[in-house]
C-alpha cells in the first residue's frame, strides 16, 4: 500500500472521530496482512508523510480536548477586581492584578509574562524587570515592555510593547 494511500486512509479514519491509538491499530493490522500475504516490500526509505499526517492528528486533537478557554473581558477583569476590593492587600495580589492588566491590555499569553516554575525561569523565557521602561517615573503614562520570545516572533528578535494609561478602573 503507498505513502499517500495510507495518509488518506488515517485522514479519513481521524474524519469518523477515531483515536489516534485506535488508527495506529489499523494501521498495525494493515501492516499484518500485507506481512501475511507475502505484500510488504521491503523499504528503506521512512514514511515521513504518513508521520507527518499521525502528528498533525494528535496535535489537532490535543488542542481541541479539555475544556475552551473563553476570552478574558474587561468585565471578567472588573470582577476579579471586586472579589479582591475586600481583601487585605499584599504584594502577591497587587502583582497578579498588575499580571492580569497587562496580559490584557498588551495581547500578551499568561506564558509570556509569567514562567511556569522558578527553577525554570530563564533570562529569555520571560519578561524580566530589565524589560519593562516607564516614560516618567513619578506620573507614568506609558509603559514599554520588551518581549524577547513569543510564539509570533519566527526570527527571535524580540519586540517592544507600549501601554498607555487609560485613566479608566482597569
Amino acid at each position: 500500500m503507498s505513502q499517500s494511500l495510507l495518509c488518506s486512509h488515517i485522514s479519513h479514519l481521524a474524519n469518523f472521530g477515531l483515536a489516534m491509538g485506535t488508527i495506529k491499530t489499523y494501521l498495525a493490522a494493515i501492516r499484518y496482512l500485507q506481512i501475511s500475504q507475502d505484500l510488504l516490500e521491503p523499504r528503506t526509505d521512512p514514511m515521513l508523510n504518513l508521520s507527518l499526517v499521525q502528528r498533525g492528528i494528535q496535535r489537532s486533537r490535543l488542542q481541541s480536548a479539555g475544556k475552551p478557554h473563553l476570552p478574558i473581558t474587561p468585565t471578567i477583569l472588573r470582577q476579579l477586581k471586586t472579589s479582591w476590593a475586600g481583601q487585605v492587600i499584599e504584594v502577591d495580589t497587587v502583582m497578579l492584578w498588575a499580571a492580569c492588566c497587562t496580559a490584557f491590555f498588551g495581547f500578551f499569553r499568561m506564558g509570556e509574562l509569567t514562567s511556569p516554575t522558578v527553577i525554570s525561569h530563564g533570562p529569555v523565557d520571560c519578561v524580566s524587570v530589565g524589560d519593562v521602561s516607564l516614560d516618567d517615573h513619578t506620573n507614568p503614562s506609558l509603559i514599554r515592555i520588551h518581549q524577547r520570545k513569543s510564539k509570533t516572533d519566527q526570527l527571535g528578535k524580540g519586540v517592544d510593547i507600549y501601554l498607555g494609561r487609560t485613566d479608566e478602573n482597569l
